[in-house]
């Protein structure tokens, strides 16, 4: 079972309150949020902009979430 990326999971819930929410409120499923919030794939340059855009952190930061993780 793979792991929780603990970092990016609390800036999603500081933002959203949940991974739920936020998939509501950007318009996408919380399957495709939660491929992300677990480790496993490097995201896509486009993806942490994205991430980046979406949580109101620069990208620097979710890098660093990412980066955790691994």
């Amino acid at each position: 079972m793979a792991e929780y990326n603990r970092a990016l999971k609390s800036l999603i819930k500081a933002r959203f309150g949940s991974e739920s929410e936020m998939a509501r409120q950007v318009g996408r499923s919380r399957q495709s949020i939660s491929k992300m919030t677990r480790k496993g794939r490097s995201p896509k340059i486009s993806e942490l902009n994205w991430w980046a855009e979406v949580l109101g952190t620069s990208v620097a930061m979710v890098v660093d979430a990412f980066q955790t993780a691994q």
